[in-house]
């Protein structure tokens, strides 16, 4: 699925993905995940005491 979702931008004119609400820090799973398709963190936000990362597609 994320193969298909990738091109996406390009479709639309933009050049990256954001995902929005981030990826909670404490789920190791999720950011490997993400960061296996090339997003790379880009910021942290707190949720109550949760921390998240802000994530965005490569290019």
């Amino acid at each position: 699925m994320m193969e298909h979702l990738r091109h996406i931008p390009r479709t639309c004119g933009r050049q990256r993905m954001v995902l929005s609400g981030g990826v909670r820090q404490d789920n190791p799973r999720a950011v490997h995940f993400y960061r296996k398709f090339g997003f790379v963190e880009k910021g942290e936000f707190m949720v109550g005491d949760i921390n998240n990362y802000n994530m965005i597609s490569p290019r």
